[in-house]
């Protein structure tokens, strides 16, 4: 009877609901010029729900977002050579301003700092940004900071990968999975409701059998 218990709640437990969010897939969005005196010299690379910078790159995308006291930015970010400034953040006018911005690397102190733990080299890491803790509103653009204007230095370059603005309760949960941060859905309360009485079930037969 007990293995038959654990078939279905194996099977209610499989029965996910997935996240209301959504990876933004760059390769659907309008990509455009943030601050256009800084996004000067270098490239990106938009392939499904990861955007790469490398050089001198602003970039932005279109939203419109609201920011709510429960918005999250969650993403893994990447970065092989350290440039000025690697950040992200919302924007109403697609103007540079750092109060708005996440930096999360880089030599120059251009934005809030209490993201900046990344490190060149470090490989993916994932970060969960609650943004409405720090500013809140409505905004027309998210945006990607990948600076590197100081002449004599390296390159830089900034990966940003699977890219989610949602409210909590309904961002998706990621787990660490070979250094890469893997999606999974979240059980919904039906399945955790009916499981409850199915593992109190199993429990009580326990007892049955152990006192007989």
């Amino acid at each position: 009877m007990k293995s038959i218990a654990l078939v279905i709640l194996f099977g209610l437990m499989s029965s996910l609901s997935p996240a209301k969010a959504a990876f933004i897939n760059f390769e659907n969005e309008s990509i455009v010029s943030h601050g256009e005196r800084q996004d000067k010299i270098g490239s990106l690379n938009a392939d499904s729900t990861m955007l790469m910078l490398t050089g001198n790159v602003w970039k932005s995308i279109f939203g419109p977002y609201t920011v709510t006291s429960n918005t999250y930015l969650n993403f893994d970010f990447a970065s092989s050579v350290e440039g000025e400034i690697h950040g992200i953040g919302f924007s109403r006018d697609n103007n540079i301003d750092g109060y708005r911005n996440f930096v999360l690397a880089g030599s120059q102190d251009f934005g809030r700092n209490d993201f900046d733990t990344y490190n060149a080299g470090d490989g993916w890491v994932t970060f969960e940004i609650n943004v409405g803790s720090f500013y809140r509103g409505n905004y027309d653009y998210l945006f990607f900071i990948n600076d590197n204007d100081l002449e004599g230095t390296p390159i830089s370059n900034s990966s940003f990968r699977d890219v989610e603005i949602c409210e909590l309760g309904e961002c998706s949960l990621r787990v660490n999975n070979n250094g890469r941060s893997t999606v999974i859905n979240e059980p919904s309360t039906f399945a955790l409701l009916a499981a409850l009485p199915i593992l109190l079930f199993a429990r009580r037969s326990k007892k049955h059998r152990l006192t007989n």
